[in-house]
């Protein structure tokens, strides 16, 4: 895959949103917003089925997280791929019991 900037629009079943930009490139996934910064791989299989593994952690002294409270995890995200916009979700078990969906919608390929 081209290297690319998508726009990352962020909700939770908790209510709690937010927003950031990502970088996809190649088996690679970056980005972060004001609180948060998040990387790890990126595919997409035969079926056109994203799926996206990533490690979130704060960077900053008071974050706002989606998830209260949760300032560190990994998850992994899937959604079906599209080369413009994609809407992505992961199930969070652990430290709580939540939803995550993220809309990625593709500003440039760099």
């Amino acid at each position: 895959m081209k290297k690319s900037l998508w726009a990352a629009f962020f909700t939770s079943s908790i209510g709690w949103g937010g927003q950031g930009v990502i970088t996809i490139q190649d088996d690679q996934i970056s980005g972060g917003d004001g609180e948060f910064y998040y990387h790890g791989g990126f595919s997409v299989n035969a079926s056109n089925v994203a799926t996206a593994s990533i490690h979130i952690k704060s960077y900053g002294a008071t974050p706002h997280s989606i998830l209260p409270g949760v300032n560190e995890y990994t998850t992994t995200f899937t959604g079906q791929y599209n080369e413009q916009e994609m809407i992505l979700t992961s199930s969070i078990v652990e430290p709580l019991r939540a939803t995550i969906s993220v809309k990625l919608k593709k500003i440039t390929v760099l």
